[in-house]
């Protein structure tokens, strides 16, 4: 399967018409599978919500989930993604709740690229922490 190729480092499951991401399978010796793996290209697929794969992640640098038609993001899940560098959320109208898009992004402390091409931000002033 896919999900236990365990030297993978880049993945790009972009264009595939997804509407979720599978869970990793769990490894009763405590193995993970993909933990080599530092970028998950999902874009512009039919994903609803940010794949929770991301937790079982621990070497992600980049994450692209543009184009897709998330509602919200997890900014807990996130946050598990401690080495995270690029983050694309574009083309959607991704909403991280009312504390701000700046505020909840900006905590990720190693996060260097944000990709929000073609995204609708909306027109409250929180939407990037300004409220």
């Amino acid at each position: 399967e896919l999900l236990e190729l365990e030297s993978l480092t880049t993945l790009d499951l972009s264009h595939n018409q997804i509407t979720e991401m599978p869970s990793p399978p769990h490894r009763p010796r405590g193995d993970e599978v993909l933990w080599r793996l530092t970028s998950l290209d999902c874009s512009h697929n039919k994903l609803e919500m940010q794949p929770d794969i991301v937790r079982n992640l621990p070497c992600l640098t980049f994450l692209d989930i543009s184009g897709n038609p998330v509602q919200s993001i997890d900014v807990n899940v996130l946050y598990m993604a401690t080495n995270l560098v690029g983050l694309g959320i574009g083309g959607g109208t991704v909403s991280i709740g009312k504390e701000g898009l700046a505020r909840s992004v900006g905590e990720l402390s190693s996060l260097k690229h944000l990709k929000m091409a073609s995204h609708v931000l909306g027109e409250e002033p929180w939407v990037m922490g300004i409220g």
